[in-house]
């Protein structure tokens, strides 16, 4: 029979050490890989339920105020018509006196959202104020919030695109509701003029983290109310993206990861359509403030792999000695 090789039959105990520890250390390595990849993921859909809630809660909030500034303008209405107000002559010279002017500033006062509540004839040319008396000399033949009514009687309200004040350069929306006589003629229209900022100070009031921003776009994709404050982007059509097309586009509730069409920023997304209005809610936060505690935890898990493996290693390479050394220890006893 060929004689064995010794160096073959001794390698076989160190090639299964090895083979072991190396087995040892991959399934440590994986194990800890598999769990970082699955926290990731659980972190970043709590940050989506959060924003989700959150969207909730604020798209609750922004619809509650719409309705409120509609009940308004319908209280307004009765009031006219309980006046008996209906003929177009009558509306102006009514409508225009000091008691209407401070009616409509107590029932303005109601509600700190509206800036202002005004009445316009059927040509546009205000004839009542909650801001001043006499109403001043102003017309809104040519906007947005008063064509769309006169060129339309089948519409009842408006909620008008984003302008800015001449006076004090601050953004506005008007609600406007038409007011017709019995015979359905229009006899003019009541509009409250809501401040942007105000959803904007709300906003910040919010404790989200950093770089966590929320807005209000209407489905045009113009926006409303920022915050981060996003000066120039107010009232400027957002850049078209795939992403924008799919805030937009989306059910009532969805949760979108990807680049910001806004900033250009990762982040975790939640929109937030409203009900009757063609506004979204825009809950955001950044990809990386929201894994920054998980990558602070991935950091401590690999350090400690690191740690398990150069540990094993230490292991597999004592062992290896001490073998060795019976060896020898054993080789030269048989040697004697």
């Amino acid at each position: 029979m060929p004689a064995s090789n010794p160096w073959r039959v001794r390698a076989r105990p160190s090639f299964w050490r090895a083979l072991v520890g190396a087995t040892l250390g991959l399934a440590v390595a994986v194990g800890a890989a598999t769990y970082v990849a699955r926290q990731r993921e659980v972190v970043l859909r709590d940050a989506e339920r959060e924003l989700q809630n959150l969207g909730l809660v604020l798209a609750n909030w922004v619809e509650a105020g719409f309705r409120s500034i509609e009940q308004l303008e319908v209280g307004v209405l009765d009031w006219i018509h309980a006046e008996g107000i209906d003929e177009p002559g009558d509306f102006t010279a009514r409508l225009s006196s000091r008691d209407v002017h401070e009616a409509l500033r107590a029932r303005a006062a109601a509600l700190p959202r509206v800036r202002r509540l005004f009445v316009t004839n059927a040509e546009g040319r205000t004839v009542a104020s909650s801001s001043s008396w006499p109403p001043p000399n102003f017309t809104s033949a040519g906007r947005d919030f008063f064509d769309a009514l006169r060129g339309d009687a089948r519409r009842d309200g408006v909620l008008s695109a984003p302008s800015q004040s001449l006076v004090d350069r601050r953004w506005t929306i008007y609600v406007s509701r038409r007011i017709t006589a019995p015979d359905g003629r229009l006899l003019g229209t009541v509009v409250a003029a809501i401040d942007l900022g105000y959803f904007e100070d709300l906003f910040a009031g919010l404790a989200l983290g950093p770089q966590s921003a929320v807005g209000l776009i209407q489905r045009d994709g113009e926006l409303l109310a920022h915050h981060p404050r996003l000066e120039r982007a107010i009232g400027v059509p957002i850049a078209k993206s795939t992403l924008l097309e799919r805030i937009l586009s989306a059910p009532k509730d969805n949760v979108l990861r990807g680049p910001s069409p806004l900033d250009g920023v990762d982040r975790v997304q939640a929109v937030r359509s409203l009900d009757g209005y063609p506004l979204v809610i825009l809950a955001t936060r950044a990809t990386d403030g929201v894994l920054a505690p998980w990558w602070r935890e991935a950091q401590g898990i690999a350090l400690a792999v690191l740690l398990v493996e150069g540990l094993i290693l230490g292991i597999a390479l004592l062992t290896d000695r001490m073998a060795r050394q019976r060896t020898a220890l054993h080789r030269l006893a048989l040697e004697r």
